[in-house]
C-alpha cells in the first residue's frame, strides 16, 4: 500500500491508478460517525480554502476595483468632513440605500420563510401598520 509520503515513488501509470484507488477507499472511510474530528477538520479546511478563493475573487473583480472601491473611499472621505457642501445629499442617499436594503432583506427572508414557516405579514407588515396606528391614535 502507498501512503502520502510515498507519492514521489510512483513512476508508472499503473501505480498511479492503484494510488488513486487507495485514496478513493480512504476517502470513503471518512464519515461524521466513524471519524468526527477528521471530518470536522477537513470540513473547516475546505471552508477556509473556498472562503479564501471567494474573497480573492471579490477583491480582484473589476466592478469592485473600478466602481465600488472608489465610491466607498469617496463616501468615507466625505463622512469625515461634516461641513462639506453636499453632506446632506450624501446622508439622504445613505438613508435611501439603507431603507432599500432593509426592505430587500425582509422580502428575501420572507420569501424563503427563514426556515421556520413564519409569515411575512406577522413579522414585518403588521408591525408597520401597528406603529402607524399608534402614531395616529396619539395624534387624536
Amino acid at each position: 500500500m502507498h501512503t502520502y509520503k510515498d507519492i514521489h515513488k510512483i513512476h508508472s501509470l499503473e501505480e498511479l491508478c492503484k494510488y488513486e484507488k487507495f485514496l478513493l477507499l480512504e476517502r470513503e472511510k471518512i464519515s461524521l460517525f466513524s471519524t468526527p474530528f477528521l471530518t470536522i477538520r477537513l470540513c473547516c479546511m475546505a471552508f477556509c480554502y473556498y472562503f479564501k478563493l471567494f474573497i480573492h475573487y471579490i477583491i480582484t473583480h473589476p466592478i469592485v476595483l473600478f466602481f465600488i472601491l472608489p465610491i466607498f473611499s469617496i463616501w468615507i472621505i466625505v463622512e469625515q468632513f461634516p461641513y462639506f457642501p453636499y453632506h446632506d445629499v450624501i446622508n439622504n442617499i445613505e438613508f435611501v440605500v439603507l431603507y432599500i436594503t432593509w426592505w430587500m432583506r425582509l422580502g428575501i427572508l420572507s420569501s424563503i420563510g427563514m426556515g421556520c414557516g413564519l409569515q411575512s405579514g406577522m413579522l414585518f407588515i403588521y408591525q408597520v401598520y401597528y406603529n402607524k396606528s399608534k402614531f395616529c391614535n396619539n395624534r387624536m
